[in-house]
């Protein structure tokens, strides 16, 4: 491993982990984990001679302490979180070898499985985002992911759906100006999203054979909901728009974002200016740019 390929890592990890301070100790005798200026009190060390090599120490809280290991299975790493002060127990997770994934605990007394208990939902997010092959359902992987950006994602190979039904998912979240959303529900035909503006709830339904949204609405429980749907006709597809007048400019400017067509929608909603056009464009990131914008550029 080459020392750019070490401080990526070892930068990865600080970003997941967010510990509270690191410290470093000898890790091969008198051999102690090296210091980076980078990292604000970072001690890691890739240099591997033998297996079972302690390559990052941190502490996560004032009851646990991160311990990141080369794995006794081959070249893997093993994450392990122990318990700190008057805090006892023990979790564990190895990236490779024959228990690849799996979170254990130490189960010697209550003490213990109350430090797994706490801490386990914890470890098993990180352990999942430094490379771990967790098993975890699609809503825990697309809810893990919310703090992180779209590089990160993708230059750490984060899998969590079908990359098409991530993309639309996020991109509709960009169209209605959403920071954070999560994955609601999910079956074998759909995954449904929420997320929030402001006050006002927003929700879609992507189809997971088609990795389009057949559902947008925007609303709250008080004051019902503006949504957008789906019927089939004899005739083929058809959007419905079912009003609520409070909710139509946010359901006008998402659209626009998402660069919907069917005039049938738009007509029961407000006009948008050239001016409020212009400038809805310039606010969605271009990575979702409808193809007709793009091709309006060429």
């Amino acid at each position: 491993m080459t020392e750019q390929e070490a401080e990526a890592l070892a930068r990865r990890w600080v970003r997941i982990w967010k510990p509270d301070g690191l410290r470093s100790f000898p890790t091969r005798g008198d051999n102690p984990l090296k210091p980076s200026e980078d990292f604000q009190g970072v001690f890691w060390d890739f240099e591997f001679k033998d297996r079972n090599s302690i390559c990052l120490r941190a502490r996560i809280d004032s009851d646990a302490l991160l311990i990141v290991k080369q794995s006794v299975y081959g070249p893997y790493y093993e994450f392990s979180l122990v318990g700190e002060g008057d805090a006892e127990g023990m979790i564990e997770c190895d990236m490779g070898g024959e228990w690849a994934g799996d979170v254990g605990y130490l189960d010697q007394n209550a003490d213990c499985r109350d430090f797994a208990n706490k801490w386990r939902p914890f470890f098993r997010h990180n352990c999942w985002l430094s490379g771990c092959p967790i098993e975890a359902t699609v809503r825990e992987k697309a809810n893990w992911i919310q703090s992180l950006s779209q590089e990160e994602i993708e230059v750490w190979k984060l899998e969590i759906l079908s990359e098409p039904i991530d993309r639309e998912a996020r991109r509709i979240a960009a169209a209605f100006e959403l920071e954070t959303f999560e994955l609601n529900e999910e079956d074998d035909e759909q995954m449904i999203y929420v997320g929030n503006l402001d006050t006002v709830r927003v929700g879609w339904n992507i189809d997971a054979r088609t990795n389009t949204f057949v559902v947008i609405w925007a609303g709250n429980v008080e004051d019902g909901e503006c949504l957008i749907h789906t019927e089939w006709y004899p005739e083929g597809k058809e959007w419905r728009l079912s009003p609520m007048p409070e909710f139509h400019s946010i359901m006008a400017r998402g659209l626009y974002r998402l660069g919907f067509e069917d005039e049938s929608v738009f007509s029961q909603l407000p006009a948008l200016s050239a001016h409020e056009k212009l400038e809805l464009r310039l606010s969605m990131p271009r990575e979702f740019w409808p193809k007709i914008w793009l091709n309006e550029e060429r």
